[in-house]
């Protein structure tokens, strides 16, 4: 069962404050989300990859003046979509575990986020990054949800963690690309739609103009162990 935890009401107040006071936006952040401190914790060991003033900073403070409108229509299609996709997503994978969905603000790490918060499998949606990729329809919110709840599907049915520790970016590299295949492909099943969300500005086309190149330069990586996440999701 796909359940909802919406903090909408701590994105108002949020934005309340940072209306009066711009300064500190980590400090705001962080007594916004202190609620869910486990949230609290990823959120930050993720963006400590990052330099939060020049690569953090402007996406939430956008998201919360100039963008808020898709943040608002994102949220209510965040509340439509998690009734709509659960009986769909239940009689595909046979899976009736609770799966917890959270509508938040986060520090730009990632649109969607499948992870184990508090021993129970979630999806994170993070509505300033879904404003500045401009995914805040609901058709490409239906994609974007599915492709994460199908990652949460294929960790339980391989009785697995989310969040596995590798011992090298090889090792990840490669269990990656199958976990990302496997999501995407349901992604397409589940939505009935064999088209690719990614796909602007001419995306696919070059992608299978260059697809040997593509495929030489990730081995590249894998076999130098060297990080392939520039292939997946960059900041």
């Amino acid at each position: 069962m796909l359940k909802s935890i919406d903090t909408f009401s701590g994105i108002i107040e949020m934005r309340k404050k940072l209306t009066k006071e711009t300064s500190d936006v980590l400090k705001q952040w962080k007594d916004y989300i202190s609620a869910y401190p486990e949230i609290e914790r990823q959120c930050l060991e993720d963006a400590s990859k990052y330099d939060f003033d020049k690569e953090i900073k402007a996406v939430i403070l956008s998201s919360l003046t100039s963008d808020f409108n898709k943040v608002e229509t994102a949220h209510d299609n965040f509340i439509k979509l998690v009734n709509d996709l659960n009986d769909n997503f239940q009689h595909t994978f046979s899976i009736y575990d609770d799966i917890y969905l959270y509508f938040y603000i986060g520090l730009c790490n990632g649109a969607g986020w499948a992870t184990d918060i508090d021993s129970h499998q979630a999806v994170l949606i993070g509505a300033e990054k879904l404003a500045e990729l401009n995914w805040y329809d609901e058709r490409s919110m239906t994609f974007l949800i599915y492709h994460e709840l199908s990652h949460v599907a294929h960790s339980i049915l391989r009785n697995e963690t989310l969040d596995k520790n590798f011992k090298s970016k090889r090792e990840k590299s490669i269990w990656q690309l199958y976990t990302e295949g496997f999501a995407q492909r349901y992604e397409q099943i589940l939505c009935k739609d064999d088209s690719y969300r990614q796909d602007k500005d001419g995306w696919l086309k070059w992608c299978k103009d260059n697809h040997s190149e593509i495929c030489r330069e990730y081995l590249y990586r894998i076999k130098n162990n060297i990080s392939t996440q520039f292939f997946f999701a960059p900041k």
